[in-house]
């Protein structure tokens, strides 16, 4: 994440990015990056993550490369992936759910309560197919992230 934040850092010092329509997407472990820092950095306005497994019990979050022995300390607090999404108020979310993802992956989300009222930005899109998501589901969130882009014009 640190690594992103420093790349967001020289994009959004660049004269010739519009800095206030930044997004950020990701597959797997990229998606999973993708959601943490789109909703820790708030210089992001649209999020897309694809299969990266909401729940904690839906892929490797105890593995070193994700929570590892953090994930139970987590767990006790009672922490899990949705609060990131009531920390972020809201931030337009585009979720691709093939393969570690599936349905209760949007409920959860939904949940939240969160996009209730605004419903238009919470995407969720459950291919199912596997953990590549196809070309009518990526065409899908890149239109999302061109109506969030378009409506901070």
């Amino acid at each position: 994440l640190f690594d992103i934040r420093l790349l967001t850092d020289l994009f959004a010092a660049d004269r010739r990015v519009d800095a206030n329509r930044l997004g950020i997407a990701g597959h797997s472990l990229g998606g999973q990056s993708a959601y943490y820092s789109g909703f820790l950095d708030p210089r992001f306005c649209v999020v897309v993550a694809s299969d990266f497994g909401v729940r904690f019990d839906q892929t490797h979050w105890e593995s070193p490369w994700y929570w590892g022995d953090k994930l139970r300390e987590a767990r006790e607090l009672g922490l899990d992936n949705t609060d990131l999404v009531r920390f972020g108020r809201g931030k337009p979310l585009c979720i691709l759910s093939g393969k570690t993802d599936d349905e209760t992956s949007g409920e959860v989300i939904r949940a939240t309560g969160v996009y209730d009222g605004h419903e238009e930005d919470f995407l969720f899109l459950n291919h199912q197919t596997g953990h590549r998501p196809p070309s009518e589901a990526r065409e899908r969130a890149f239109d999302f992230i061109a109506r969030v882009f378009e409506s901070r014009r």
